[in-house]
């Protein structure tokens, strides 16, 4: 099927459902979007189509008979959207006439979409005022797309509702479907949009048989009857057969296209292959579709091709084309005539060739289609028509490749985003992406953080352990830190090493900074008893200090957000020469801490600790939970 399809179904799962919906389907059903649609214009395998609403079933949790007729009455809204309304509009005045000109339709949208197999469709009635509807098509199962389809012309078309239901399938030895279509609410014929003849009949016969008699009288008079070669110059693709199906007469440009051995008559179907509609060729059913546009295509046994070797073709995209070096097909499309007289049918008819370059392949002139036939415009027409077709096709394609590519430019933005928002802040990346200045800031209260693993040294000589465990170990245990600053609303600034260093109120100034950097140490403990080296448990020891910092860039070519200040020194001291696998706290921190309401920690006063850089004994901390 082509995208269109696909297009419709994906519309009408997004209006009603949402985008994530049909995403899950997509994914169930196992298909791959490059750019993440359907193209409209591009040809797509049928399973992938049934794969498609199998997986919406699924997803929905519907009926799959639901879904499909639900499809079938968006089909219908989808196509008026895309444009087809006005023709739609003017395809019958009623249900019947409707339904018998689609097949005229999909026969032009055959030149849109090349090789498009569109189902047919004929009616018939009943004496008890149904309509009956027969449904051709080589794909099974999807009777109840034609029920939503027809439900919604009679209601959105002709204004009326209608009752549809599967009276014949074709599990019962029935090559097609039948559908019995009632006119429901309407209870007068006078009124009624299914357009079943036998009504009108019945009323108008008196009245025609009246006026046959003076009219016939009048036309033996006047008649001035045409001769055979007149009439076959004048309709010059044109074929009359009889009841037994054999061919008593034929148009002079259709004798000099068939081969010289079918002379007249010969049988109807040695020439011919009847195309649409899709039926068992009798006089009979011929009668019965009397209404109905026929194509048929001319054997090629039957052809009288010329001298000159078939042209190439390399694509499909022109009626009538085959692919390689195969010769291509002439169609024929008109209308079955019931001529009383003879008792025979006239099929009037027009070649079908798209292309002027394959008139020469069947012997056929410019000259040969009458002047009053609407073909010759259209064959001057097919080029313009084509080129269009392929620059619709050609944007569509780089709609797509450059849909695409945005995705693959979004997906790269966000990597490279991730790795520049883990060197620097977000709000000092955003002015570096923009080129804007980034001065450095002071900052008058911060919270920092340091830790560092106990034992490292040791542990990385230690001949026991492999170089690559520790880096593993590490990993490890930097990824979960990453997430608990996340958490916390605290900024990781750098690890080097096995020290970890992170800060709360910069860049964002925050009051809470040190319940933050309080909370994530307490993590931290807490966490780093999942991390393990060869079954050693380990241990951090933390550092805790606030005061007044200056932060801001430093390089180009390796751009880092660095931290300057005394504050800095005095954390990095507190770690150092603070108890083993403890949280050491600051008075400075210890004071602030004390100020947050419903902190819910715990402090043992350590004492007063010498620090280098410091003159006075600082009294340090050691921060505990609740519970312990």
């Amino acid at each position: 099927m082509y995208g269109f399809v696909h297009c419709a179904l994906a519309d009408l799962v997004i209006s009603k459902f949402g985008q994530d919906v049909w995403l899950s389907i997509i994914e169930k059903a196992g298909v791959e979007l490059d750019g993440g649609s359907y193209l409209i214009h591009k040809i797509y395998d049928d399973q992938e189509t049934l794969s498609l609403v199998a997986a919406a079933c699924e997803t929905l949790d519907l009926d799959l008979n639901d879904v499909l007729e639900a499809f079938g009455a968006h089909f219908l809204a989808y196509c008026v959207q895309s444009g087809y309304d006005r023709i739609l509009k003017v395809l019958g005045r009623n249900l019947r006439d409707f339904l018998c000109n689609l097949d005229a339709l999909h026969d032009h949208l055959a030149t849109i979409y090349p090789g498009m197999e569109a189902p047919s469709f004929r009616c018939s009635e009943t004496t008890d005022g149904t309509l009956q509807l027969h449904y051709y098509s080589k794909r099974p199962g999807l009777e109840h797309i034609v029920i939503g389809i027809v439900k919604a012309v009679a209601k959105e078309m002709l204004n009326t509702e209608v009752a549809v239901k599967v009276q014949q399938s074709r599990s019962e030895g029935c090559d097609h479907v039948v559908f019995a279509i009632v006119e429901t609410g309407c209870k007068s014929a006078e009124h009624s949009k299914l357009g079943l003849q036998n009504f009108d009949l019945n009323s108008r016969t008196d009245k025609q048989e009246s006026n046959t008699t003076e009219s016939e009288k009048l036309g033996k008079r006047r008649r001035k009857e045409i001769n055979l070669l007149s009439f076959c110059k004048a309709f010059p693709f044109h074929v009359m057969f009889d009841r037994k199906l054999c061919v008593t007469q034929a148009g002079v440009a259709m004798t000099r296209v068939l081969n010289k051995r079918f002379t007249i008559p010969f049988l109807f179907k040695d020439a011919f292959e009847l195309a649409r509609p899709r039926m068992e060729f009798t006089f009979d059913a011929v009668l019965s579709h009397i209404n109905t546009v026929f194509i048929a295509t001319v054997k090629q046994s039957a052809l009288r091709m010329s001298a000159d070797p078939p042209l190439k073709v390399v694509s499909n995209s022109d009626v009538g084309q085959t692919s390689g070096n195969a010769m291509p097909e002439l169609r024929l499309k008109g209308q079955m005539i019931f001529i009383p007289k003879n008792d025979c049918i006239l099929f009037l008819c027009s070649p079908r060739v798209s292309s002027v370059s394959f008139f020469k392949q069947f012997g056929i002139c410019y000259s040969d289609i009458p002047v009053h036939d609407a073909t010759r415009d259209l064959i001057f027409m097919s080029h313009a028509r084509r080129a269009e077709r392929e620059l619709v096709e050609r944007l569509e394609e780089t709609s797509n490749d450059l849909r695409k590519l945005e995705s693959k430019l979004t997906e790269n933005k966000r990597r490279t985003d991730e790795l520049l928002h883990s060197i620097l802040p977000k709000e000092v990346a955003a002015k570096l992406r923009l080129s804007q200045p980034v001065p450095a800031e002071n900052y008058k209260i911060v919270t920092i953080l340091f830790s560092d693993i106990v034992g490292f040294t040791a542990l990385c000589s230690d001949d026991k352990i492999v170089p690559m465990d520790i880096v593993r170990m590490l990993n490890k245990l930097y990824t979960y830190f990453d997430m608990l600053t996340g958490m916390n609303d605290v900024y990781k600034v750098e690890t080097v090493g096995d020290k970890y260093m992170a800060v709360s109120g910069l860049p964002t100034r925050c009051s809470g900074h040190a319940i933050n950097i309080a909370n994530l140490a307490l993590d931290m403990i807490d966490i780093v008893q999942e991390v393990n080296t060869n079954g050693r448990k380990m241990q951090i020891t933390i550092g805790i200090h606030s005061g007044e910092v200056v932060a801001g860039v430093v390089g180009q070519k390796k751009p880092r957000y660095c931290l300057f200040g005394n504050t800095v020194n005095l954390t990095s001291r507190t770690e150092t020469t603070g108890l083993r696998g403890k949280i050491n706290v600051t008075e400075y921190t210890y004071r602030s801490l004390l100020c947050e309401p419903h902190h819910n920690l715990v402090f043992k006063r350590r004492g007063a600790v010498t620090m280098k850089g410091k003159p006075e004994p600082m009294i340090t901390y050691i921060l505990q939970r609740n519970d312990e």
